[in-house]
């Protein structure tokens, strides 16, 4: 039997990447890299919850490999698990070399999150709550699910730069996925909408909102292929390929 090794955030229990088990909070994507089970390996974890924004929670984790897991769902209104939102959406992918370098350098002068980031001296808007960790598998038990190798930091608002520098590429990052979410369900259900929503993504990226765009790459090229799209759609496909790094 091949041994599988799950990493865990907080409170939650073991459980299988493409299941959405229970959990005494929210749940993290896991990630399982091809390791042996009993080598830890370092994973940051990048968790937002903010109500009444679309998705209201999300969470990114990224290991030292490159290979990263991203979870996101809808929240009630008092920070809770939606009963009624549906399935979570799910996706696994490769973080570029550059992207989880710059993201591991960043966590190490973070002291790996040891300290309060978030700013007081002032009343500031709120912004959604933000978790930063940095943690070691492989998850041996309950008792100590990352070997007691784990640290975090949360924040609405911080000044330092290096934590507004972790922020805005797992922001970027989320924004990618989620477009890639909304142009597989267009491409399925809505092919006359592709047109507006490839032209906006088009911009975002022209704005540098969006990273690992290779991620949605499969995405892209489906729609990029398909003759019963407009053709100004599989233009805006293409593009957003070539800024991928990969051919449509």
């Amino acid at each position: 039997m091949v041994r599988v090794r799950m990493r865990l955030l907080s409170w939650c229990l073991l459980l299988s990447w493409l299941l959405a088990g229970p959990c005494w909070g929210r749940q993290t994507p896991n990630v399982e890299p091809n390791t042996p089970g009993d080598k830890p390996v370092p994973v940051i974890t990048f968790d937002l919850a903010f109500p009444g924004t679309t998705p209201s929670h999300y969470s990114i984790a990224v290991e030292s490999t490159g290979k990263a897991a991203y979870r996101s769902d809808d929240l009630g209104t008092e920070g809770q698990r939606a009963s009624a939102a549906g399935s979570p959406y799910l996706l696994e992918f490769i973080v570029s070399e550059a992207t989880c370098t710059q993201i591991f350098n960043l966590a190490r002068e973070l002291n790996y999150f040891r300290g309060d980031f978030n700013y007081t001296k002032t009343r500031v808007a709120d912004t959604g709550t933000k978790t930063l960790s940095y943690s070691e598998g492989p998850a041996n038990s309950f008792d100590t699910p990352t070997n007691g190798k784990r640290t975090q930091t949360v924040y609405n608002y911080s000044q330092n730069g290096s934590i507004q520098q972790l922020t805005a590429i797992f922001q970027r990052i989320s924004s990618t996925l989620e477009l890639g979410r909304r142009i597989a369900f267009l491409h399925r259900f809505d092919k006359l909408g592709l047109d507006a929503e490839l032209k906006r993504a088009d911009e975002m990226a022209a704005e540098n909102q969006l990273l690992e765009l290779q991620a949605i790459a499969p995405t892209l090229r489906a729609v990029a292929g398909d003759y019963s799209v407009l053709h100004i759609a599989r233009e805006h496909a293409e593009h957003l390929l070539e800024l991928a790094g990969t051919r449509p």
